[in-house]
């Protein structure tokens, strides 16, 4: 680690540089345990977010908890490692119910395989990425414009009429 964060946590916390050495170095030596909170019918979302060195950090969040379930470093998304990370869930009596994703064919196969009576979602913010992309920010046709308008809406659906509306 970088001498400047060892000097600046040191200030900080007035300690020793050595104080803050032995710190990190007895919380390095293992990884952390995250404790199961929720085991039944548990809606989870499970996302990979690519970080500046090169790490995929894939999450396996509970939403009605709001709680990291179970969480791995990865060079990418990739199915072996997910289909793992699942079945260890499984194994802990994690009942999934419902996976919100981004559509990644990965996670699509492993939640298959793993909990196959699941109810898969596309995440709503990665369905309006992907149409900006498509469309671009500023569209010049009339109806890429529109397109793009309806698309954008798709984040503020938040009750059945307002979905059935926007279909």
């Amino acid at each position: 680690m970088d001498r400047r964060v060892y000097r600046t946590l040191a200030s900080e916390m007035d300690k020793s540089n050595r104080s803050i050495s032995r710190l990190f170095k007895k919380f390095l030596e293992q990884a952390p345990q995250i404790p199961i909170k929720s085991k039944t019918q548990v809606h989870l979302l499970i996302d990979g977010t690519y970080l500046p060195n090169g790490l995929c950090l894939i999450l396996y969040y509970d939403h009605d908890i709001r709680y990291v379930q179970l969480y791995r470093t990865s060079s990418q998304e990739k199915f072996r490692e997910i289909y793992q990370d699942l079945k260890a869930l499984k194994a802990l009596g994690i009942e999934v119910y419902s996976v919100t994703c981004d559509g990644h064919k990965s996670i699509l196969k492993a939640v298959a395989k793993v909990y196959p009576n699941a109810v898969i979602q596309r995440c709503v913010v990665h369905v309006k990425r992907q149409c900006r992309a498509y469309l671009s920010s500023k569209p010049k046709l009339q109806a890429s414009k529109e397109l793009l308008f309806i698309s954008n809406q798709i984040t503020g659906i938040k009750t059945q009429e307002q979905c059935s509306f926007w279909l």
